[in-house]
């Protein structure tokens, strides 16, 4: 009688336990992050928006702050200012929400062959009962070699899955997911803040101006820089709208884009 091959399989083998440790290894699988041309300039974009930020925040209060007698506007302004870039740089530091890989083998071809329907989908599911003991389906990652559960997504550009993945987002490098969605919230709130106010602050500093001081570059300075504000007070604090009602409404980008299954 022949022998038959040894089937061998490409899930790392789980680490001895020791010292009370757990025998299953918590891992991070799939292709590296920085393997991706796109991710190695993520920084690139948030560096550029802050450096744009500071500057449009520091010549609103240097250009008002001298001609304004209330100065409420100017506080929050910068105020606003400061917090939009704590906020930036918690949406790009904080994990999305990575999925990681725990332990679990890989789907084999019988399970694969049952649940893949290549007129609809190509991809492998399971069905499993969460924590709450109600019945959720996981998909298989072909790039990541994991399951990832309901409502995430894999980021062509990070090369990762993320947990309630709602999109990616060029300007600021990063994935907006589940654990930095809030962040990225308050930031287009802020910024959206700051420019409502320097829009208005600069806005009364014309309004002051008198006679012969209307023919000054720095009058015609103050209305251009008034209606860059206004814009971005408009889209920006548009767009933080826009999330807080996904947020409200438990959606996401993506499902809004796409049809929402699972």
């Amino acid at each position: 009688v022949g022998t038959q091959p040894m089937q061998t399989s490409n899930v790392p083998a789980a680490a001895p336990a020791g010292n009370g440790a757990s025998s299953t290894a918590i891992h991070v699988r799939g292709p590296p992050v920085l393997s991706n041309p796109k991710y190695s300039v993520r920084f690139l974009g948030p560096g550029i928006l802050a450096t744009v930020t500071v500057v449009l925040g520091g010549i609103g209060v240097g250009l008002t702050e001298p001609v304004l007698e209330d100065k409420t506007m100017v506080v929050v302004l910068g105020i606003s200012v400061i917090f939009a870039l704590i906020c930036m740089s918690l949406v790009v530091f904080v994990d999305p929400g990575m999925i990681k890989w725990e332990g679990e083998p890989e789907p084999d071809e019988e399970t694969r062959l049952r649940t893949e329907n290549p007129s609809v989908h190509s991809y492998t599911t399971r069905e499993r009962e969460d924590e709450n003991g109600d019945k959720v389906q996981d998909r298989w990652c072909r790039t990541c070699k994991l399951w990832r559960p309901p409502r995430a997504s894999h980021c062509a550009t990070c090369n990762r899955c993320f947990a309630r993945f709602d999109h990616h987002c060029p300007v600021l490098g990063t994935c907006i997911a589940a654990r930095n969605h809030r962040f990225f919230i308050l930031f287009l709130g802020f910024a959206g803040l700051a420019g409502c106010m320097g829009a208005a602050a600069a806005g009364m500093a014309v309004n002051q101006v008198e006679g012969d001081k209307w023919g000054q570059p720095v009058t015609y300075f103050l209305i251009g820089y008034c209606v860059v504000m206004a814009w971005i007070g408009i889209v920006v604090g548009s767009s933080g709208l826009v999330h807080c009602w996904l947020v409200t409404t438990d959606a996401t980008t993506k499902e809004k884009l796409t049809t929402r299954e699972g």
